[in-house]
């Protein structure tokens, strides 16, 4: 059979494998399958988003039809039971979770169980919790309204910032709610972090410091407020300043060493003689390494009170790799066919010597590059400590 025709039938064949296979196993089977997996651990919701998917697929799927019923009476259920305690708490947090949950599963069911012979056994539980829902929305809305009035009320930007955030958890749930935007604005303004960097020391004179203070600075722009409660600000008399220290700055060059040595043997032909040629090359490396640790604070001046430290290691590193070649020579001479004298066959020893084409040292590599390297990898790592650090104020 043709090479062509042999890879038409192979395609051909993975073709109807693959039918088949799609026929043996169809999506309504195996999202029921997952269905009902998810309802005996304990996930109801998730059971009900299957049956959904498979009665999509297939309308008349008896399994998936019975799936669908116990899952949203068991899902309906939990979160009942969930609303009910949350309520006798009175944490309206939960309450609107509750119902938040309820309203997707009666949006994924109501539209099947309509149209469903079993619609019976479950009309109880489809009903309408709007009503329900904006209460609870109204509710923690006004819980979270009083508890920035309280917070609010106390000094110190710590609480402040609290405060704010119990307001934008008020608008959060029903916009606008009373003075809720106007007061989160007022909280956050007063809870806002005032912070300067202060140019870092780097006692080895490598420059390092100054290269990581200046990439920090781009990335902590005068003015920018990528964070909710803080603001960058120039030097004077800022709440916060990140000072930093470079220190263990080191350079190394590491002796140069053999990687390898190998022999190389070539034969090379030229006016009617034959010249064998031996080399030894020798694969030579040197490595090249910085390595620097900055440690960086953040402190309240005036009295160098330290709320925030970090320290970080980078190290950079290059190696070199060249050859150096030599050989020792074995020459042969032959004189041409027609001479008189006939063959003449001379053996020379030539002496080593280094071959033109072989590498010479390329000297230590760039320092500067490497430090650059290391700056960039330490002001990398001070990002993301700062990030974590402004973020969770």
């Amino acid at each position: 059979m043709p090479r062509l025709a042999k890879l038409l039938l192979t395609l051909g064949c993975a073709a109807a494998l693959a039918q088949t296979a799609c026929a043996v196993v169809p999506t309504h089977a195996l999202a029921t399958e997952a269905g009902y997996s998810a309802l005996e651990r304990g996930d109801p919701d998730r059971a009900v988003a299957e049956a959904r998917l498979a009665l999509l697929a297939r309308p008349d799927h008896e399994p998936a039809q019975i799936l669908l019923l116990r899952a949203f009476r068991r899902s309906v259920e939990r979160h009942s039971a969930s609303i009910a305690a949350a309520r006798r708490v009175l944490d309206w947090d939960r309450v609107v979770a509750g119902y938040r949950s309820l309203t997707e599963m009666d949006r994924l069911a109501r539209p099947i169980f309509i149209s469903s012979p079993r619609y019976s056994g479950v009309a109880d539980l489809l009903v309408d919790r709007t009503d329900d829902l904006n209460l609870a929305l109204g509710l923690a809305a006004e819980t979270h309204y009083q508890a920035g009035l309280v917070l609010g009320a106390e000094a110190g930007k710590p609480r402040q910032r609290d405060a704010a955030r119990e307001y934008a958890r008020t608008v959060s749930y029903v916009e606008p709610y009373k003075d809720a935007r106007e007061r989160y604005l007022a909280a956050r303004a007063a809870g806002t972090e005032d912070v300067a960097f202060a140019p870092f020391e780097d006692p080895s004179g490598a420059g390092l410091g100054s290269r990581v203070y200046r990439s920090l600075q781009a990335a902590y722009p005068v003015g920018g407020s990528r964070f909710e409660f803080v603001t960058v600000v120039a030097a004077g008399s800022p709440d916060l300043s990140v000072r930093g220290r470079l220190r263990d700055v080191a350079s190394e060059i590491s002796p140069v060493r053999d990687a390898y040595v190998q022999s190389r043997t070539r034969t090379e032909r030229a006016a009617g003689r034959r010249r064998q040629v031996t080399s030894e090359v020798r694969g030579r490396e040197r490595t090249t390494t910085v390595r620097a640790t900055l440690a960086i604070r953040v402190v309240v001046p005036g009295s160098g009170r330290e709320v925030w430290a970090g320290t970080y290691a980078a190290e950079a590193s290059e190696r070199q790799t060249w050859e150096v070649e030599t050989e020792r020579r074995s020459e042969e001479v032959e004189a041409p066919e027609d001479a008189e004298s006939g063959l003449i066959a001379v053996l020379a020893e030539l002496a080593m010597a280094v071959l033109s084409g072989s590498a010479a040292d390329p000297g230590p590599a760039d320092e500067g590059k490497l430090r650059r390297e290391v700056a960039e990898d330490l002001a990398a790592q001070a990002r993301r400590g700062l990030d974590t650090y402004f973020a969770g104020l």
